[in-house]
């Protein structure tokens, strides 16, 4: 179990006071550490932050908590998900004074009957980055299966993602509810295995510079970051379109502190701190406030920053909940075949 743990020790304490905790599940390397530090330091509290690799992970330990974590930061097409199991409370917006900071564009699009449920926090892409000194241009989601990509691949965790860029490549929409197509996706799925070297979504820059992938599917910050190491790499958006999404906040029903909860939100949607994360792990902010603080470099780049015309090729992934299992179980199935085929 990967973990992180801040224990602010504050000096002006008596040893033996019990701090109040404050619990949050979120992805790996997804803001910056300073922000729990300073947010522990001034309202005198213990921060228990623990991470994840991907959504099907985080529901799993959402489920099995015993401890009564707070927040957690699922992505938009599972928050429905815990909504519907009663994972998640609804938020009173009227105890976040910086909730007129969120942008109401980026409110408008995640809204799928959860719109009372979740503070977006970042949003961005999937698509494909490549060596540029190793294979011709990948243009498409179709150019994955090329066979010059033999064995160079480094595929992504999370079902959802990664059953919806097959569905784009077979011109299907990525939020398919339809059997017929989700199993056609699985068998064109199978079909890709000669060509995934690793199927992970954690740390994925670091893992993907360390061990030297000729091409990845990867999330814009993480390619950002790759990008940036080297200018060999090179970012596409596929012609079929990319992938969209959108992470937020949610507050978990069984937390122990929801009074901390909302002192949290409110604190990374202030401008400055909105700003700092958002300049430490490389995506797009939700935050309008913080998004007017940034360079203009910054916000010109376009693996962070999609032009409009990505955009509007753009599709964003949504709950599929009524065919989730169905989801599962051929992802079950496919990795069953990949690690058969790799000895495992």
């Amino acid at each position: 179990m990967k973990l992180l743990f801040l224990f602010i020790v504050l000096f002006s304490f008596s040893s033996s006071k019990e701090l109040p905790i404050l619990r949050v599940f979120n992805f790996n390397d997804y803001i910056d550490n300073s922000i729990l530090v300073n947010f522990a330091k001034e309202n005198k509290i213990k921060i228990r932050y623990e991470i994840y690799e991907n959504n099907d992970e985080l529901r799993e330990k959402i489920k099995n908590d015993t401890e009564g974590f707070d927040l957690a930061c699922p992505s938009s097409n599972f928050i429905s998900i815990l909504a519907e199991n009663n994972l998640i409370s609804e938020i009173n917006a009227s105890k976040l004074n910086n909730f007129k900071n969120i942008n109401p564009i980026i409110l408008k699009k995640v809204n799928d009957n959860t719109k009372n449920y979740f503070i977006p926090y970042f949003w961005g892409t999937i698509g494909i980055i490549y060596d540029k000194t190793k294979v011709k241009p990948i243009n498409s989601w179709n150019d994955l299966w090329r066979e010059d990509l033999k064995d160079s691949l480094l595929f992504g965790s999370d079902y959802r993602d990664m059953f919806g860029l097959v569905l784009k490549s077979l011109g299907y929409s990525p939020n398919s509810q339809n059997e017929e197509e989700i199993s056609k996706t699985y068998e064109k799925l199978l079909l890709l295995i000669p060509n995934i070297k690793a199927i992970s979504s954690d740390t994925v820059s670091k893992y993907f510079l360390r061990n030297n992938f000729v091409a990845g599917i990867v999330f814009n910050g993480d390619a950002k970051i790759i990008s940036d190491s080297q200018n060999k790499y090179v970012y596409s958006y596929p012609k079929e379109g990319v992938l969209g999404w959108v992470d937020s906040f949610v507050i978990l029903k069984n937390g122990k502190n929801p009074e901390l909860a909302y002192k949290f939100l409110d604190y990374i949607l202030e401008p400055k701190n909105g700003l700092k994360i958002a300049n430490t792990i490389g995506y797009a902010t939700a935050n309008v406030e913080a998004y007017k603080l940034q360079d203009k470099i910054t916000k010109k780049n376009a693996i962070i920053y999609p032009e409009n015309s990505i955009l509007l090729k753009n599709e964003l992934l949504h709950s599929v909940k009524n065919s989730d299992a169905l989801y599962k179980k051929y992802w079950d199935l496919f990795l069953k075949q990949y690690k058969a085929s790799k000895g495992n």
